[in-house]
C-alpha cells in the first residue's frame, strides 16, 4: 500500500514565485494522483512583513530585483498556463488576513483550492487580497463552508497561530519562499519543476 505524502506549502499568496511553484507541484501531484495519497496544506509566510495592514500603493513599493527576473518569471508562468497581469495590480497587500482565512479551513482540499483562488484573484485580476471584504467575496463565490466564513468574519481566530507559524519559519532560517516540507521532515526551498517533484515523490515511497 502506498504511503501518504504530507506536503506543507510554506508560501505567501502575493509571491509570484509561490504561484509558479504551486502550479508545478499541482502538475506533479496530478501525475501521481492514481498512485499516491497526498495531504497538502498552505502554511503562512510574509514575504514583505513591513507592509502595513492596509497595503501599500504599487508605485510606492520599493524593492530590488535582478535584471530580467520579470521576463523569466512571466515566461515560466506562461509555460504552465498561468496568467500574470502586473498592470492590474494597484495595491501590494499585507497578506496576513488571507493566511488567517486559509488557516481556518479544516478541509485540506478546500484549503488548497481557496489558496489557488487567492493567487488567481491577485495575479490575474489585481484584487486586493489583503482586504477582508475581498476575501469574503471570494469565499462566497467559491462555496467555502459557512462555518469557516463566519469564524473569519466575526472573530480574530487563528491570528496568533498564523503569526506564531511565521515566526517559527523565520527562526528556522527560512527567508524566502516557496518552501515545500515533506512528511514534516524534508524541506525543499525555491521553485522546482514538476518532474523534480515526481522524482521526489517516488523516492519518498521507497524510503
Amino acid at each position: 500500500m502506498p504511503k501518504k505524502i504530507k506536503i506543507d506549502l510554506i508560501m505567501d499568496v502575493i509571491c509570484p514565485w509561490c504561484y509558479l511553484g504551486h502550479a508545478h507541484l499541482k502538475k506533479a501531484m496530478a501525475e501521481r494522483a492514481d498512485q499516491y495519497p497526498f495531504e497538502v496544506s498552505f502554511k503562512p509566510f510574509l514575504l514583505y512583513p513591513h507592509i502595513p495592514e492596509s497595503g501599500i500603493a504599487k508605485q510606492d513599493f520599493k524593492t530590488h530585483r535582478r535584471p530580467g527576473m520579470g521576463r523569466l518569471l512571466l515566461q515560466e508562468a506562461e509555460s504552465v498556463g498561468l496568467a500574470i497581469d502586473y498592470k492590474k495590480i494597484e495595491i501590494i497587500p499585507n497578506s496576513l488576513e488571507a493566511h488567517r482565512f486559509l488557516y481556518l479551513l479544516p478541509d485540506f482540499e478546500e484549503q488548497l483550492a481557496f489558496g489557488e483562488q487567492i493567487f488567481e484573484a491577485y495575479f490575474t485580476e489585481g484584487l486586493d487580497v489583503g482586504d477582508k471584504e475581498v476575501l469574503l467575496d471570494l469565499a462566497l463565490e467559491s462555496g467555502i463552508n459557512t462555518s469557516s466564513i463566519g469564524k473569519f468574519h466575526t472573530t480574530n481566530e487563528g491570528a496568533k497561530e498564523v503569526e506564531a507559524l511565521i515566526t517559527q519559519y523565520r527562526e528556522e532560517g527560512i527567508s524566502a519562499v516557496p518552501g515545500f516540507r515533506f512528511n514534516d521532515e524534508h524541506l525543499i526551498q525555491g521553485v522546482q519543476q514538476s518532474s523534480a517533484f515526481v522524482r521526489y515523490f517516488d523516492r519518498l515511497q521507497k524510503a
